[in-house]
């Protein structure tokens, strides 16, 4: 699980520096020295661990079944197109490639986000500018999500803690 802000730079050679904090808490089963980079939502990068990855695949695949088949087609390209596999080098850098940075539009500055299995990589400017408009309505969407897990809920109740 991924949680925290942290903000980096990446250097003249596309490289990014990871938090120390974000790689330890990886799993020791899990590799920490391989990642899948693809484009995120909002235009931020999304860093998955191989396991969250192979998660997301399936998870795309079993809403293949239900989606409108062109929209399936057009979202798999563009997400499969942009996935790059990145290695962790001994000072826990990642190199970012010019097309994945073009994507996002980074340059330098950069704000790095656990976001529970995945690590959002965004460009500063682009993050400062999602967090003063989302701030201001976090509530309101935390009590819209709360309300959908409760009706969620009540609509499949689990096993009776009662006895006979």
């Amino acid at each position: 699980m991924f949680w925290g802000r942290y903000e980096r730079s990446v250097d003249p050679k596309g490289r990014l520096a990871l938090p120390s904090k974000l790689l330890e808490s990886i799993p020791l089963q899990a590799d920490r020295s391989v990642f899948c980079l693809s484009r995120g939502h909002d235009q931020c990068l999304n860093m998955y661990t191989e396991r969250e990855w192979n998660a997301v695949v399936k998870s795309l695949l079993e809403a293949a079944a239900a989606a409108p088949a062109e929209s399936v087609l057009i979202r798999n390209r563009l997400l499969s197109s942009s996935v790059n596999t990145v290695s962790v080098d001994a000072q826990a850098r990642i190199l970012l490639q010019p097309e994945i940075r073009k994507y996002a539009e980074i340059a330098t500055d950069v704000v790095i986000i656990g976001n529970i299995n995945v690590i959002e990589i965004w460009d500063k400017a682009k993050w400062d500018a999602f967090e003063a408009k989302h701030s201001k309505t976090f509530d309101q969407i935390d009590n819209e999500i709360a309300k959908y897990m409760a009706a969620r809920v009540s609509s499949n109740p689990g096993p009776s803690n009662t006895t006979p």
